[in-house]
């Protein structure tokens, strides 16, 4: 029992870790950007269309959202949830496997290419319900 506690407690806080930094260095500054709350600088600069986020063009383009009516407030926490789950439930299952490097990385690539599939169309599901409750 000891060994299932120590890995739990390790898969949270590589999560934790994982989570924090994927959402103060990428997610909150790029929809910080998108919703015009950049931090203004003293320098003039020209202006240059926000940013794109991938994961948010994925599910506008296979779902067909509407980009305006989508809450990226709610974004700016759901997409570093799912990232680093996935990243960090791919970590612990590759470590897990008692396999060369090389099958190690074979695997690994079969199953981030699954569940991001898997994960992100089960959100886009949701987001296309939510829109529809709203429009009716």
């Amino acid at each position: 029992m000891n060994n299932v506690a120590y890995y739990i407690l390790s898969f949270l806080v590589i999560y934790l870790v994982i989570f924090v930094l994927h959402y103060f260095f990428l997610t909150k500054p790029a929809v910080d950007e998108i919703l015009g709350k950049k931090k203004k600088n003293n320098k003039k600069s020209k202006k240059k269309e926000p940013s794109k986020i991938g994961e948010v063009e994925y599910l506008v383009y296979k779902f067909k959202l509407d980009r305006n009516s989508l809450n990226y407030n709610s974004l700016k926490i759901m997409l570093p949830l799912l990232n680093s789950f996935i990243i960090t439930f791919v970590t612990f299952i590759i470590e897990l496997i008692p396999l060369g490097t090389i099958f190690k990385l074979l695997i690994g690539f079969a199953l981030l290419t699954a569940l991001i599939y898997a994960i992100y169309e089960i959100y886009g599901r949701h987001l296309l319900n939510v829109e529809r409750k709203r429009g009716n």
